[in-house]
């Protein structure tokens, strides 16, 4: 994604990308959702739309030298809204078992940087998809109220967007890690909030020129707010 690439068409081999990263999406959700059904029969399952916030961290890529010797391009997603649902089943009233989905609509910012450190920058339509299986272990007091569970787990990070055309690389693996509340409304609804951390590696090709960007590490924070519903177990 050199700064041109911001502006660029969606080309024929960028459809094919885009396809192809959907149903790796369709694939990963479809098994994320089975484990927890597969569990529901021997425990408690519910069901966490949610919605927070989206915060990356840092720059996603950086490419040098991109018009004069000196110069370069970075670019980072801005923070944005996140939504999305969970699909768990707590095992034990200690461990859970969830699989999770997100979508981050979002504007990607581009800065072009001259070698006398003179810079402009520019945004373009950009999202993210958030996509993992990971374990709640419980801590803390039991029965009141109020409970405290750790998030440890893995999944993907998927880019696409104008933002993306003509770039490749646009999806990742990594873990996560984060620490949530609930909080009881009633006998069997419950608040979430969960801050987690998505830690993972990016690093992107520009399919016009085969520059690569050397691989970056993010951890980029989600903050979500949701409601637990209750559909079946024990």
């Amino acid at each position: 994604m050199h700064a041109d690439c911001l502006n660029r068409s969606f080309s024929p081999l960028a459809s094919a990308m885009a396809l192809g990263a959907a149903l790796r999406i369709t694939a990963w959700f479809l098994v994320l959702a089975a484990t927890p059904v597969r569990l529901a029969a021997q425990g408690k399952a519910e069901f966490t739309p949610f919605a927070g916030l989206y915060l990356p961290t840092s720059d996603e890529l950086e490419f040098r030298n991109v018009v004069v010797t000196g110069d370069k391009f970075t670019a980072k997603h801005k923070t944005t809204v996140v939504f999305g649902g969970r699909l768990g089943v707590w095992v034990t009233n200690r461990v859970a078992v969830e699989g999770s989905f997100g979508y981050a609509p979002s504007k990607v910012e581009g800065t072009y940087t001259d070698p006398s450190n003179a810079t402009s920058s520019s945004d373009t339509t950009g999202h993210v998809i958030l996509a993992s299986a990971r374990v709640l272990v419980g801590f803390g007091p039991a029965g009141g109220n109020t409970s405290w569970h750790l998030i440890l787990g893995g999944g993907m990070v998927s880019h696409g967007g104008p933002a993306y055309d003509g770039t490749s690389g646009l999806t990742d693996f990594g873990g996560i890690a984060g620490i949530g509340a609930r909080f009881k409304i009633g006998p069997s609804l419950a608040i979430r909030l969960d801050v987690e951390d998505n830690l993972f590696s990016a690093k992107f090709k520009d399919d016009a020129t085969a520059a690569e960007t050397a691989s970056k590490f993010q951890n980029d924070i989600v903050i979500l707010l949701g409601l637990a519903v209750p559909f079946g177990g024990k």
